[in-house]
């Protein structure tokens, strides 16, 4: 592990090989699960980010730090191995933001 990971943080990883419609290509990833799960397993839990906003209901607008448009995918939510992480830049989103994707998913899985 390159560093302590923590829930808001921005990791970049690459998903290859993929398959069907899943996220390719080295991209940055919104982590959603605490440390202790990443201490435990070796695992994190995270969603893709993307700059282009299709203006789907599973998309949460983040506003950052630079301005540019970014948008976290949340049916592509996915727990990958730490050991894929090249790179962390330390919560460049509001928790609340964070909070919202939470949300996303809560519906997408039945929860409340």
């Amino acid at each position: 592990m390159i560093q302590q990971i923590a829930r808001g943080d921005v990791v970049w990883a690459s998903m290859d090989p993929t398959n069907g419609r899943e996220q390719a290509k080295h991209r940055p990833w919104l982590v959603l699960s605490e440390p202790a799960l990443h201490r435990a397993r070796g695992l994190l839990i995270a969603v893709p980010l993307t700059h282009t906003d299709r203006g789907w209901s599973t998309h949460v607008k983040l506003a950052s730090r630079d301005s540019a448009t970014t948008v976290a995918m949340c049916e592509q939510v996915k727990s990958m191995s730490i050991d894929r992480v090249t790179r962390v830049d330390p919560a460049p989103h509001a928790l609340a933001q964070v909070d919202q994707v939470h949300q996303i998913l809560a519906l997408l899985t039945g929860g409340r």
